[in-house]
């Protein structure tokens, strides 16, 4: 009974091993298989992307490249010019240069066309340079601040050279920052705006500056935004917040005026509720100086920055000439400014005292900052 026991084991476990052998074989010729549908997967990969159309496509990729590249320098172009403009900064080369390179660029030889808009933006770079040096010239050596009540134009030396500063200072306690919006409430495109002189009288007011980043209508970007702004204001007149909803998790700085006349400066104008019985306030980026020590060292293009600043119960409004974020913290900081705010600048620079601008008039502006009694 065991031998027969043991036989009828020997003969399932040698059946089984019939079956392991015949499912590994199986599996060899699957994996072989797979392979082989591999291999000639790749070799019609190699095939299609040797093919005329593929390569037609990569070619017309390259070339939408080169349209949106050179389109773009065109766009940058015509920004650089509207700014020179806002600067009185004689811009009929430049034009005359532009079409140049547009004529040739609409003869589809973008490299060119590139290369002569770069000759255009380093030359009129070099004019906007040489109108701000003229500005610099009239500024007379002043390494502090000037006395409260007065305006004065002055040429401070920082670790990063010598810059031009035009600068208001008014005792905190007796003026209103006063933030007006020539539209009541916000506005995405089509905006109004008017000039600095105008928000200054209607409020008012015996000195003024321009007010956050907007965008001017002669940007080709700003098409659809016309005279728009997007940072969160407050409209003394209406007593409205404007851009509010799209301003609650924003991290741009922004300073308000309180009641009793103080200034507080906010790193983020997410910190800020929404109190309508402040004087004024106003959000913008970056900010220039905190503590005493400047906050940025960012370097690029070179031009007018307005900036809003204090130091001990002193409100300062002004504009740094022919600087960039970095020169402009740096020069404010060397001032001893405690705290200041980077305003809008480039061709919508201006600054108006006692009935004259002694920076502008630039761009018309859809807001602004007025000082008054």
């Amino acid at each position: 009974m065991v031998s027969v026991i043991l036989l009828l084991v020997c003969m399932i476990l040698s059946n089984r091993q019939n079956q392991l052998i015949a499912e590994i074989s199986a599996l060899q010729f699957k994996e072989s298989e797979l392979i082989a549908n591999t291999a000639s997967l790749s070799a019609e990969l190699m095939t299609l992307q040797n093919e005329d159309t593929r390569k037609t496509n990569l070619e017309l990729r390259r070339k939408i490249t080169e349209v949106e590249t050179t389109f773009g320098q065109v766009s940058k172009v015509l920004e650089l010019i509207s700014d020179a403009r806002g600067q009185s900064v004689s811009v009929t080369n430049a034009e005359k240069e532009l079409a140049r390179a547009v004529n040739t660029l609409g003869n589809l030889n973008y490299a060119k066309a590139g290369e002569e808009l770069t000759t255009v933006t380093t030359n009129l770079n070099s004019q906007i340079t040489k109108k701000q040096a003229e500005v610099a010239v009239a500024a007379q050596a002043a390494q502090d601040l000037p006395s409260v009540g007065s305006y004065r134009r002055q040429s401070v030396t920082t670790s990063r050279g010598t810059f031009t500063v035009s600068l208001i200072a008014e005792s905190l306690s007796g003026v209103r920052m006063i933030t007006d919006s020539a539209n009541d409430d916000t506005c995405t495109k089509d905006c109004a705006v008017l000039p600095l002189a105008t928000y200054v009288s209607r409020n008012g007011g015996f000195a003024g500056i321009n007010g956050s980043y907007f965008c001017p209508p002669d940007y080709p970007s700003c098409a659809d935004k016309i005279n728009s702004f997007n940072t969160l204001f407050f409209n003394a007149r209406t007593k409205k917040y404007m851009n509010s909803n799209n301003n609650v998790y924003t991290s741009n700085p922004m300073v308000v005026q309180n009641a009793d006349r103080s200034l507080r400066f906010m790193g983020s104008a997410q910190e800020w509720g929404r109190d309508t019985g402040i004087i004024g306030g106003i959000s913008n980026y970056p900010m220039l100086v905190s503590g005493g020590n400047p906050t940025t060292s960012e370097s690029g293009a070179k031009g007018p920055r307005g900036f809003l600043g204090v130091k001990s119960g002193t409100i300062y409004i002004g504009v740094v000439h022919a600087a960039d974020f970095g020169d402009a913290a740096a020069t404010l900081a060397t001032l001893g400014l405690e705290t200041a705010m980077n305003l809008d600048g480039g061709g919508s620079s201006a600054l108006y005292y006692n009935g004259k601008y002694v920076v502008g008039p630039g761009r018309n502006l859809p807001n602004a900052i007025i000082l008054a009694r």
